[in-house]
């Protein structure tokens, strides 16, 4: 589970080193260089808006099929015959990479009660992994084949993160609130933002940690 969450946390992080090799193919630069922005909004859309759905419908299919909406999100990157379409790519890129957040709470649910702290260290340990080790590989690739190939060289280790997690995980493992509402799931946001002190003070924790570590 800890590679599955860093191979699809990866997938945000490829373009940013490849940005000058991208804008060598696409002449607009103004474009291109919202790739890396999209990519970030898009990944903050999927957690938004799809990572409640791990409170509604199985876990292990969605992260399957999220990985598999994933491989292709790339494909169409690949693909790209312009900065335009790019850039829509790299959005459903982003949208979809948020399958890595269904797979931490999903570890420390099937993890016992005593060694839930270790088993969700070590999956933020595999995506923390998936964060600075896309930056090399994808500078490597791009700069010794083409920025197309690492989005290319993406897609297969997607796939198998797929058919690992449907092969390992346990079938059937419903959330607790399985009846719960897609709407109600999205506001009950609001309502633990509102009356849980604890996570207002680790969401705007998180929030500063990530900053700063984005600004390097």
């Amino acid at each position: 589970m800890a590679a599955a969450c860093g191979i699809a946390v990866a997938n945000i992080y490829y373009n940013q080193p490849m940005l000058g090799v991208i804008e060598r193919d696409f002449t607009d630069p103004k474009v291109t260089s919202l790739i890396p922005t999209v990519t970030q909004l898009g990944y903050a859309a999927g957690l938004f808006l799809l990572v409640p759905l791990g409170d509604i419908v199985e876990r292990r299919r969605l992260i399957v099929v999220q990985f598999g909406a994933l491989a292709l999100a790339l494909v169409m990157a690949a693909l790209a015959p312009n900065a335009g379409l790019l850039v829509v790519a790299s959005l459903l890129v982003g949208i979809a990479a948020s399958a890595a957040q269904h797979i931490v709470p999903f570890a420390a649910a099937l993890a016992a009660p005593e060694r839930r702290g270790q088993t969700v260290g070590m999956v933020m340990g595999g995506l923390l992994c998936g964060i600075l080790l896309s930056r090399v590989l994808s500078g490597l690739v791009a700069d010794a084949f083409g920025w197309r190939e690492m989005f290319w060289l993406g897609v297969p280790m997607v796939l198998l993160a797929a058919v690992l997690m449907r092969v390992m995980l346990p079938a059937g493992a419903r959330p607790a609130a399985g009846a719960l509402g897609y709407g109600a799931a999205l506001l009950s946001l609001a309502h633990l933002w509102r009356e849980e002190p604890i996570v207002r003070r680790a969401t705007w924790t998180q929030a500063a940690l990530f900053g700063s570590f984005s600004a390097f």
